[in-house]
């Protein structure tokens, strides 16, 4: 299957994973959406690079023909390395040669520059891991990258004499990076040295920061029994923690908050309990996928319906799905449905679903009669490719249903639009449905004139209503414990029939006929 990268944003997304073979067979795979983490409306990007093999870098500035460094490749082996000019390990590279970024760094994360400023130019034989990270999105961000290098009992490091060391390390020591100290820690069996270079600076949006880790290597003091313990092939693990800036003091405090203080038993391959990503092409693969945990990745435009012979229960085991809908095939692209047969009911638990598409229970067809509970259904940050004009409002919704459904306890925010024009929302609410949503955030509820909807004990930001009055078709109840910020009711009608609002509701501005209220003021109009 093709291994997509799919960059995972705007909410926690855990891309640790143990493979059959195990921790190490995953942690060395080099896709990008593995090697993050974020928090926040954010998104970034972890960048690896080495040289081209054959490139001359010596050129006297002059660009060699073909692209200077390419995408890193794990599992090397790593052999003694020595000096041509007799110059020492230790040496450092000039600060201003560092300044790998911008043009240097394309965004198809091929370098297309001539410095030589990553590595050091007398030294052969080391490893390249020229780590970068890419800023993605459209806000500031903080980050911090963690590095562990493979290493031995027999293999020997010291920070302070490198005439003592076997393994030799050469990183960033421009201000901007603050390291922590270097510490042995076991990985799935293997040790490893960890540490941990915080960027002191925000990360502008759009731009790609310099970069942290660039070299390992051994030096002239390795023997053969290091060679014999390292095998044939030398890991090296980077991974990437970021979080948002806003209302936060400064890198450390913010990432500290978000992730913890990055001591060595906070490193982030400390869990290996989780799955490796799966990457699914039919429905039927998603199924099988779905309950294993993991991260899901779907291909672009597949519809993902879940059709059963039978009822459907599903425990997700908090599975991510990434969907990747990108308009390309037909109207449904990104589509994620659950649909039993008729009269059937589904109870979707634990899952939680990012990128590009939309989510659905039950099936268009009301005469199917399905009554459907989602539980801890999490949705962050999707683009959503579900759209449909209703009176003169054009939505695009993240999270429908038909039939008679319960949401308990979910959590459906940030929300964008895919198509120009469209008004994103994380609920949209059909015709003829029934909603009971017990608990829970949300960002944005759409109803459309003929849905019936009863939110308890819910936080939500937006809720626009369009339920018919004068009928009673559309109706609307928010219950004790439920806390609304704005209630925007369209269009224009005598919607004291079509709303209750509970004695322990809590709505800060309710929206009508151009003008807003209070909730006493409405209560008492």
């Amino acid at each position: 299957m093709q291994n997509r990268k799919v960059i995972l944003i705007a909410s926690i997304v855990l891309a640790l994973a143990l493979s059959i073979s195990g921790t190490l067979a995953y942690l060395t795979d080099t896709d990008s959406d593995v090697n993050v983490m974020t928090l926040g409306n954010i998104q970034i990007e972890q960048i690896e690079l080495q040289r081209v093999e054959g490139v001359d870098y010596r050129n006297g500035g002059e660009i060699a023909d073909g692209d200077e460094l390419e995408p890193f490749e794990q599992g090397q082996q790593l052999f003694p390395s020595y000096t041509d000019d007799e110059s020492d390990y230790s040496a450092k590279i000039p600060d201003d040669e560092q300044f790998w970024w911008g043009s240097y760094v394309t965004a198809d994360v091929t370098g297309n520059g001539s410095s030589n400023g990553l590595f050091d130019d007398g030294l052969q034989g080391a490893l390249d891991k020229f780590v970068f990270v890419k800023n993605t999105g459209d806000s500031p961000a903080y980050y911090r990258t963690w590095i562990a290098l493979e290493c031995p009992e027999s293999l020997r490091y010291d920070r302070d004499t490198v005439a003592k060391a076997d393994l030799w390390i050469n990183t960033n020591s421009n201000p901007r990076f603050e390291w922590t100290e270097k510490e042995y820690v076991d990985i799935d069996g293997t040790r490893f040295l960890v540490f941990c270079a915080t960027y002191l600076k925000e990360l502008p949006a759009g731009e790609i920061s310099r970069p942290s880790l660039l070299q390992v290597a051994l030096t002239g003091t390795a023997d053969s029994e290091d060679i014999e313990a390292l095998g044939d092939t030398y890991t090296i693990l980077t991974f990437t923690q970021a979080v948002q800036v806003n209302n936060l003091p400064d890198a450390k405090t913010a990432l500290a908050a978000a992730f913890g203080e990055p001591t060595a038993d906070n490193h982030p391959w400390g869990d290996a309990d989780v799955m490796p990503n799966v990457y699914v092409t039919t429905p039927e693969e998603m199924m099988d996928a779905l309950g294993n945990g993991g991260n899901i990745i779907a291909p672009a435009n597949t519809e993902m319906l879940m059709q059963t012979d039978g009822p459907i229960s599903m425990d997700a085991n908090g599975a991510t799905v990434v969907m990747n809908g990108d308009g390309a095939a037909s109207g449904r692209y990104g589509y994620l449905a659950f649909i039993p047969p008729t009269g059937e009911n589904a109870e979707v638990s634990n899952l939680n679903v990012t990128g590009k598409g939309f989510v659905e229970v039950g099936d268009y067809d009301l005469s199917r009669g399905g009554t459907y509970t989602v539980n801890n259904l999490v949705i962050k940050d999707l683009a959503a490719t579900y759209s449909v004009k209703d009176h003169d409002n054009y939505v695009a919704c993240a999270f429908g249903h038909y039939g008679t459904a319960t949401l308990n306890n979910c959590v459906m925010t940030g929300t964008t639009n895919f198509k120009e024009g469209y008004t994103p929302y994380d609920v949209g609410l059909p015709n003829k449905s029934t909603t009971t949503i017990n608990g829970g955030e949300y960002g944005s509820i759409y109803l459309w004139s003929q849905a019936h909807a009863t939110i308890n004990d819910a936080e939500v930001d937006r809720i626009d209503s369009c339920a018919i009055p004068n009928s009673n078709l559309g109706m609307l109840t928010i219950g004790s414990g439920t806390h609304v910020k704005t209630l925007n009711l369209i269009p224009p009608g005598n919607y004291k029939t079509a709303i209750t609002i509970e004695d322990g509701a809590i709505i800060d501005v309710i929206n009508y006929k151009g003008n807003s209220y209070t909730l006493e003021e409405w209560l008492n109009r």
